[in-house]
């Protein structure tokens, strides 16, 4: 597959870097993100115009103001806290391509709710071989981890079930949460990884138990299909189902409250029949993902619009 050779900073992800692609009847270049300054976005709109214009096809990743006539936006997730204005400018710059992908069904929904074109739905793309459980070194060490700092992620609902946890079934299960940034709270007694290397990260979901995530609101959340080529999730109400499947690669739990998650939590540790199942389910449904079978929907889009 083509589409699978990216020339990327990251040799893991796909979805935030700028690469470029060399396709049979096409080439196209993707763009990180911009701030939202007026110089910024005028400094795109005339410079990064210039750059593509002799492209056949531009992917733009996000909000992007450059003028070219083939424009393929991906839509990552539409905030639930845009103002007005800027809602405004989301919308005419999105409305402004030639064609509009959404990486999952429930940003599709929320698109076309607000007025927003999105034409198809795919899911961004992960190297499955770099997942592969195969590359795992087995410290013998499980634990619970976490992954994700803003307020969308709340690690403090993790940290606080995995006490309950403890407390209430007398068990000794460890949590590690991993931060994208630095945050003010501090978590005792517990694990703490800022700023870690994919490489880091891939060691950690080797050997951990399950990824524990609460997240209130998610477009589509890489973390969840990355972990479960080698974990179950269980998954807050703001994680789309196009992520895992409930009650076979993960249990959604549609609230925040702790203590919901500590109780799902030991449900899988009690019954380790069901947590070999939901682990054997996630690491074969975590391939719908892998970057060949996503560069084939790719591919079809941009030969559509050649």
């Amino acid at each position: 597959m083509l589409i699978s050779n990216i020339i990327s900073k990251d040799p893991i992800r796909f979805g935030k870097e700028i690469f470029s692609v060399n396709l049979e009847k096409a080439r196209f270049y993707s763009f990180g993100k911009f701030n939202n300054k007026t110089s910024d976005i005028l400094s795109w709109y005339y410079k990064g115009s210039k750059a593509v214009k002799n492209y056949d096809v531009v992917i733009l990743n996000g909000i992007v103001p450059i003028s070219h006539k083939r424009k393929v936006g991906i839509i990552h997730h539409l905030s639930p806290n845009l103002k007005s204005m800027k809602f405004l400018i989301y919308k005419f710059l999105y409305n402004n391509n030639k064609i509009n992908v959404c990486v999952s069904n429930k940003v599709r929904y929320e698109a076309v709710k607000k007025g927003i074109n999105c034409d198809h739905v795919v899911n961004p793309p992960i190297k499955s071989e770099l997942f592969s459980i195969n590359n795992c070194k087995d410290k013998n060490e499980k634990f619970i981890l976490h992954t994700g700092a803003d307020y969308r992620k709340h690690p403090e609902v993790s940290y606080e079930a995995v006490k309950i946890l403890n407390e209430k079934f007398n068990l000794q299960i460890k949590l590690k949460i991993v931060l994208n940034w630095p945050i003010d709270k501090t978590f005792s007694d517990i694990e703490t990884k800022c700023c870690i290397s994919l490489k880091e990260l891939l060691d950690l979901y080797c050997n951990s138990y399950l990824l524990l995530a609460p997240y209130e609101y998610e477009g589509f959340a890489y973390t969840i299909a990355e972990a479960q080529n080698f974990v179950p999730v269980i998954a807050g109400p703001g994680i789309p189902d196009d992520a895992y499947i409930d009650g076979l690669t993960g249990i959604k739990v549609n609230t925040l409250d702790p203590l919901d998650y500590a109780n799902e939590i030991y449900n899988l540790i009690k019954n380790e029949k069901l947590y070999n199942l939901m682990k054997a389910n996630a690491m074969i449904f975590s391939k719908r993902f892998d970057i060949d079978n996503i560069g084939e929907k790719f591919e079809s889009i941009l030969n559509s619009i050649i």
